[in-house]
């Protein structure tokens, strides 16, 4: 019955039974239920304890009543007065014999105690002797059963184990419930999902430390909204001017102070689109849609949009499908073709398509030119081959690769830049 209630406890709060497990609350709930089959052995014993010195306790009283039947009655009587054993008349030890069986259950010690006219049965609270003098049948039963007597403050003992047992078991993994709480926000919260804050309304040290953790991120969306709202304001501070500036030059006599102008301002209008473009992405990367798509269709779409022709791209592939965001995937992907047709040698860039990976791959323009990706993937670093821009792009292709789970890959080999995407399918 106990171990059958601590299986249900375990089975209705969904616990792993693995005493391997890395989580703490997991390695304290499976020392409960060891406890508790501890328990359980030594109810066991002792009920078996219980069961064989009732045994011997009977077979002593058995002997004691043969020897003095033979005596004088007055010892007889005392004897069964003080082990409180009563005499049956035969009608009620055939009564009592309806639900008895015999005591010994080994045959060979049962016929020994047969020979000597003495026969031993028990029923459920009660030990029945039947004993044989000369021509007479004796019949006497015991009317307080070793086995009762004891049995009851054990089980009672072991009730009162497993109440204080449970009681300290659910103490513990109510102490730790914040803990286990905490860790899967942590685990929400570096995935970029949602977390649902619920402030722990314990005091002690767990509960703190939880809901310091809160607080941090009730912080952390407060300054995101605070630089949301601040990259929206300076970019519409600098876009406004700038669009009454670029206004102002068609109305300019001067073509060529008028081109210089507007080459400045596409510049800077092109820095203020990456802006709004990496704030998108950053935005997109909190809730990826994962979905199946065909990395072959992917890189076609990035051709076509990037009008390549055939002599400008060479695609080595198998038909590969994986799970990506592809809004996202995609600006990760077509960052990197870009990049490789941009600075190749030969303006060529390879592309191998693979279950488990895919690999863009151009001829340098300078064969000791190989990237420190260190520097590289630091937002606002750019590759020594670039000469323009923000230096985003490296970083931004590395954030999304990453949030897929993926890993971005670089290496220099006979003169060619070799990008791999692994996707460790």
């Amino acid at each position: 019955m106990i171990i059958t209630i601590v299986l249900e406890l375990y089975v209705y709060q969904g616990i792993p039974m693995n005493p391997f497990s890395p989580s703490l609350i997991n390695k304290i709930k499976f020392l409960g239920f060891i406890l508790a089959l501890l328990m359980l052995l030594i109810l066991f014993i002792a009920y078996g304890m219980s069961i064989l010195y009732t045994k011997k306790n009977s077979l002593h009283d058995a002997i004691q009543i043969s020897s003095l039947l033979n005596s004088n009655t007055s010892k007889l009587n005392k004897y069964l007065q003080q082990n409180s054993i009563n005499t049956l008349t035969s009608v009620d030890f055939n009564l009592q014999m309806s639900k008895a069986e015999p005591l010994i259950t080994d045959s060979l010690i049962r016929k020994l105690f047969e020979d000597a006219s003495i026969e031993l049965f028990t029923t459920k609270n009660r030990t029945l002797f039947l004993l044989k003098n000369e021509n007479e049948i004796y019949y006497f039963q015991s009317s307080n059963n070793f086995l009762s007597s004891r049995l009851f403050p054990i089980t009672i003992l072991a009730t009162l184990f497993f109440i204080i047992l449970f009681g300290i078991y659910y103490y513990i993994t109510s102490a730790f419930k914040p803990l286990v709480r905490l860790n899967d926000n942590i685990d929400h919260f570096l995935k970029f999902e949602e977390i649902q804050i619920s402030y722990e309304s314990a005091t002690d040290e767990i509960a703190n430390v939880a809901n310091a953790f809160y607080n941090a991120i009730e912080y952390n969306k407060k300054l995101k909204l605070q630089k949301d709202m601040y990259i929206c304001s300076i970019m519409h501070e600098i876009s406004t001017p700038l669009t009454k500036a670029k206004f102002i030059t068609y109305f300019m006599e001067n073509e060529q102070d008028k081109n210089k102008l507007n080459a400045l301002f596409n510049s800077m209008q092109e820095e203020l689109d990456k802006i709004h473009e990496l704030e998108s992405i950053n935005t997109k990367l909190s809730t990826l849609k994962l979905d199946n798509y065909s990395l072959n269709r992917l890189v076609e779409d990035i051709c076509d949009v990037l009008l390549l022709e055939e002599k400008n791209i060479e695609i080595i592939q198998e038909d590969v499908e994986n799970k990506f965001d592809y809004s996202l995937f995609i600006i990760a992907i077509k960052n990197l073709i870009d990049n490789a047709v941009k600075y190749s040698k030969d303006a060529k860039v390879i592309i191998t398509i693979k279950p488990n990976y895919i690999e863009i791959k151009n001829l340098a323009t300078d064969e000791n030119s190989s990237l420190d990706m260190n520097r590289a993937l630091k937002p606002f670093k750019r590759g020594e081959e670039c000469s323009s821009g923000m230096g985003l792009g490296l970083f931004l292709v590395n954030e999304i690769i990453t949030r897929h789970n993926f890993t971005l890959e670089y290496n220099f080999s006979d003169t060619y830049h070799i990008f791999k995407v692994n996707f460790y399918v």
